[in-house]
């Protein structure tokens, strides 16, 4: 264990070890919630591709029917 000369010294070792482990716990908060921010807006990100793509497959075939329909028309 070390041996401390002084109150100070002693003091100024415990007020730095809790600085560095509050310093660890508020950056591992601070990842942990940029990690679940990130993956929210990725599946959101998800949803609205899938959703466009689901819009667009069906306006593609309103536009094929459309184009077939007028085929046999002619």
């Amino acid at each position: 264990m070390l041996k401390f000369r002084s109150m100070q010294s002693r003091l100024t070792t415990i007020f730095i070890g809790i600085s560095f482990f509050t310093m660890l716990f508020l950056g591992s908060c601070g990842i942990y919630g940029a990690v679940q921010e990130n993956n929210r807006l990725i599946a959101e990100f998800r949803k609205d591709m899938e959703e466009n793509a689901q819009l667009q497959l069906e306006w593609q075939t309103h536009s094929a029917l459309s184009v077939i329909e007028n085929c046999y028309q002619a």
